[in-house]
């Protein structure tokens, strides 16, 4: 029986002692969420005078160089204009 009461009263004085430990020390921070560049992505495009999309999937760093290139290619076909005065 005074085993059990002993028990008890450990349990009893361990939970404040916890408490102080953890209040002392702020919590640890998540670490940042870094982007998985090697994670599929998969979009859905339109053929210029179809109906009918199709599904392409290419990785995060693939699509940032897909678009990277989609964009050199518009601004040199506008700038391309520009210089020849095409509307």
């Amino acid at each position: 029986m005074t085993f059990v009461f002993a028990a008890l009263a450990l349990l009893a004085a361990s939970p404040p002692a916890v408490a102080q430990q953890s209040a002392s020390q702020p919590p640890a921070a998540p670490a940042p969420a870094q982007p998985d560049d090697n994670k599929k992505v998969c979009r859905r495009e339109q053929a210029t005078g179809s109906l009918m999309t199709r599904q392409t999937c290419h990785t995060k760093r693939e699509w940032t160089a897909i678009d990277a290139d989609n964009q050199r290619a518009t601004q040199a076909m506008d700038n391309r204009n520009r210089a020849t005065g095409a509307p």
